[in-house]
């Protein structure tokens, strides 16, 4: 006589389903953040205009993004990309209304965004990766967002600062011109007088 099957052999427990689940889960966030980690390492020394593109890029790697962008405030109702990134390569930067969720992307059901603050924590810009479904885990796409977000305000920063410092030297030059014609005139009258 043989013995009967045995109906639970090879059966887990619903808690060890738990666990090896839990475990699971851990590996994955674990491989996920060592993935960040090497993304970060490869972007955060990046200077000046190479930063803002190769964050982006990275972003959409670490999030499967569609589109990425960074940008800044401008006249207080628009925003102004300054690195866009869509369907796997860098785009023509654009400008788009504050209002707006971000620059026209049909087709994307996913959205998340954070903000971004100068040394004051005034807001300065906007950080957002889109994605054609539903972001299925938002708290880690808020995270990797949050960990760019310091670098990329500081480099929008620099650029604006660096804007500035242009303007003011144009407006110098400008004024040391007219001061030069200014001077020019007066002698060429003094001349005259004489």
């Amino acid at each position: 006589m043989t013995a009967p099957p045995d109906l639970h052999a090879g059966a887990s427990s619903p808690s060890q389903g738990r666990s090896a689940r839990k475990a699971a889960s851990r590996q994955s966030r674990q491989r996920r953040s060592e993935e960040l980690l090497k993304a970060a390492a490869a972007v955060l020394p990046k200077t000046g205009e190479e930063f803002l593109p190769a964050a982006v890029q990275e972003i959409a790697t670490a999030l499967g993004a569609e589109a990425v962008v960074t940008g800044e405030f401008i006249g207080g109702d628009q925003v102004r990309t300054t690195a866009f990134w869509r369907n796997g390569r860098m785009v023509d930067n654009v400008e788009y209304p504050r209002a707006a969720r971000g620059p026209d992307l049909p087709g994307m059901a996913g959205y998340i965004a954070v903000p971004l603050v100068d040394a004051k924590g005034g807001r300065i810009g906007v950080m957002a990766a889109f994605t054609r479904q539903p972001i299925p885990d938002e708290p880690y796409a808020a995270s990797v967002l949050q960990l760019f977000a310091g670098r990329v305000s500081a480099e929008i920063q620099r650029a604006m600062a660096e804007r500035e410092l242009r303007a003011s030297e144009a407006h110098l030059h400008a004024v040391q011109r007219v001061d030069a014609i200014g001077r020019l005139a007066g002698n060429i009258a003094h001349d005259f007088n004489n």
